[in-house]
């Protein structure tokens, strides 16, 4: 059954109502509704308001009956209540959470479901390469000097009668049989390098030779900066000089073939040096002379030995007399 004041669904033969207590047995006659109905939301507005209380919508006030409240009227002439007439609450449209099913082949469903199966294989493809990466390098460490065939320890081989050090291997199974890729004895490297210092040794005698025909022509009636240029001209070939014998010196004939050339290109270094030192000198004093003609035996002075004899002379006597024979000669092996 119905229960005539709150409207609820009820058992049979109950004499109270579970849901609002009113007594069933004997039910209060239900009162005439005063007002009118809301055309907008079904709600009972009282009379004289011109906006229902319940959803706002202005109400107009008319001489027709409401319908509902002829019924309800109606009900009470007959005796026959309906509780469903007397209800007004309107039922909300309930919008369904499920989506309706698109069609396979429209672009809504296509963009649906293309971006997800792409982002899944480039991911499945990024953890299948860093996987790899990752047991790559704990089975293969790289070691960014495994093709490196220099020595770590250069091998020295003086005693092999290959003066110097190795500092790269090669394979008995080169590819490569050029004669570039041509192994070069020790005794060759070191008659190479002799040859080279030869000939540096010639060449600085003939600057020599031009210093010290300049220091004739200017030390003793040139100006301040023509002698002062000379100067400098000389100093620099002093520390020239130096240097190519220091480097001579350096060569490895530790393999005993080229010794005696190396001692006689140090000997002709060692002359040139002696005769440039004096003339060094006399450069210098040349150079900070203010009357250089009146300083003249000054400025002459390193270059004359204890006896009179001319030091430069006689220095480059020596080199002229064993440059020649004293040349490296290529020796076979």
């Amino acid at each position: 059954m119905i229960c005539p004041n709150c409207g609820s669904n009820i058992p049979d033969g109950l004499a109270k109502c579970p849901a609002c207590h009113v007594d069933l047995e004997h039910p209060a006659k239900p009162h005439k509704a005063e007002g009118v109905w809301c055309e907008s939301c079904g709600s009972l507005v009282p009379d004289g308001a011109t906006v229902c209380p319940h959803c706002g919508m202005p109400v107009g006030q008319t001489d027709d009956a409401d319908p509902r409240q002829s019924a309800i009227e109606a009900g009470e002439a007959t005796g026959d209540l309906n509780s469903d007439r007397e209800r007004t609450n309107v039922m909300p449209r309930i919008e369904s959470a499920i989506p309706p099913e698109d069609d396979g082949d429209s672009p809504v469903a296509e963009h649906d479901r293309m971006p997800r199966a792409r982002v899944m294989v480039i991911t499945m493809a990024i953890a299948v390469a860093a996987v790899c990466g990752f047991v790559l390098l704990v089975t293969h460490p790289w070691n960014p000097q495994a093709f490196d065939t220099r020595a770590k320890t250069d091998a020295n081989t003086s005693m092999a009668g290959y003066p110097g050090k190795i500092t790269e291997l090669k394979g008995q199974d080169s590819s490569s049989s050029s004669d570039s890729q041509k192994v070069t004895s020790g005794d060759d490297a070191t008659y190479k390098k002799l040859s080279s210092a030869y000939k540096k040794l010639v060449k600085l005698e003939a600057k020599v030779d031009a210093s010290e025909k300049n220091f004739d022509k200017i030390a003793y009636s040139g100006t301040q900066t023509e002698r002062q240029a000379g100067c400098d001209n000389a100093q620099a070939l002093v520390y020239e000089i130096s240097n190519l014998i220091s480097d001579i010196k350096q060569i490895d004939v530790t393999s005993g073939t080229y010794t005696d050339d190396a001692n006689n290109l140090t000997s002709l270094g060692n002359y040139m040096r002696n005769r440039m030192d004096a003339l060094y000198d006399a450069w210098k004093r040349s150079a900070k002379s203010s009357d250089p003609q009146a300083d003249q035996k000054i400025i002459a002075e390193p270059l004359t030995d204890t006896d009179g004899s001319s030091i430069t002379d006689r220095y480059k006597k020596l080199f002229e007399d064993n440059y020649k024979d004293w040349k490296p000669q290529k020796k076979s092996s």
